[in-house]
């Protein structure tokens, strides 16, 4: 079900998804076993490749992969990386999608090690609105 984050950001999340109310600019949104962290971000006079190796900087060492792609929906670019077994939680996907001048990041915990594929298929479904991308 495609569901809005903010006026341009959407996502598909299949299954019974519950919002919790914004805490410090970020929304959470949970289902039995998994969540997502959402929260927007902006970045000014600066490439994709530019804010992607910023990100990386800023992310914990050791990511078990690291996913770089064009976008699509109004997405012009996305990037993620994934890690294993960080606390209570078994996995971590830090996924980040670019329009010109803004981004999102959302963060997708599971504790089901053996299933990412719902949080990379989440990632990449994630849309824009009004973005010059909008149609490629």
């Amino acid at each position: 079900m495609r569901r809005k984050l903010d006026d341009a950001w959407s996502i598909d999340l299949t299954g019974a998804w519950q919002r919790e109310r914004p805490v410090a600019g970020l929304t959470t949104w949970r289902t039995p076993g998994r969540s997502m962290r959402v929260g927007g971000v902006v970045w000014r006079c600066a490439s994709a490749a530019d804010i992607i190796a910023s990100i990386d900087l800023e992310l914990p060492a050791d990511p078990v992969g690291k996913v770089g792609e064009g976008g699509s929906g109004g997405v012009g670019a996305r990037a993620a990386w994934l890690y294993r077994d960080t606390g209570d939680a078994h996995y971590t996907l830090y996924g980040y999608n670019f329009t010109d001048g803004e981004g999102l990041e959302t963060v997708f915990v599971s504790a089901d090690t053996a299933d990412t594929a719902w949080a990379f298929a989440a990632w990449r479904s994630v849309t824009h609105e009004g973005s010059q991308h909008a149609g490629r």
